[in-house]
């Protein structure tokens, strides 16, 4: 892992506790501002990575609960991966496929795991994305959704 990646993620890192820290703690006034804001300038970043983790993850979740582990109904398993998190889904898949994550995505799994942070941000907070991790975020989801959907 470069220096440069890591100081991004650890940047990353601090820039989702800030945001986080500043959402739940400003009005509810100065909230439905930003949510309008969001609304009206809807930021393709975040779009894109919320949309491929919510992609990675239902893919996971249908090959995790068709996998060929019988002791389960499809039902049966569906209710049992139903609330799982993005990440263990992925790690399950990856292990159904043999896939070895330091080999295949090295530092990309990292920027995967933050992008996850970023649309769990989005989603329940309505935050924006900074547009200068865009393009490490939806790279790394890009990666790992091939990967999980071959």
């Amino acid at each position: 892992m470069s220096n440069d990646d890591q100081q991004l993620l650890m940047e990353m890192q601090r820039h989702v506790i800030e945001l986080r820290r500043k959402y739940y703690s400003v009005p509810s006034k100065s909230r439905i501002n930003i949510a309008n804001q969001l609304y009206q300038y809807f930021d393709v970043g975040i779009k894109d990575v919320a949309l491929l983790c919510s992609l990675i993850e239902a893919v996971s979740r249908s090959i995790i609960i068709h996998s060929d582990d019988n002791s389960l109904t499809v039902e049966e398993k569906y209710e049992k991966y139903r609330n799982t998190k993005v990440i263990r889904l992925v790690n399950l898949v990856f292990g159904i496929k043999h896939v070895n994550i330091k080999n295949e995505l090295g530092i990309d799994w990292d920027f995967f795991k933050m992008s996850v942070k970023y649309r769990n941000l989005f989603v329940h907070e309505a935050t924006f994305l900074n547009q200068e991790y865009s393009s490490k975020l939806i790279s790394a989801c890009e990666k790992v959704y091939k990967i999980v959907s071959e």
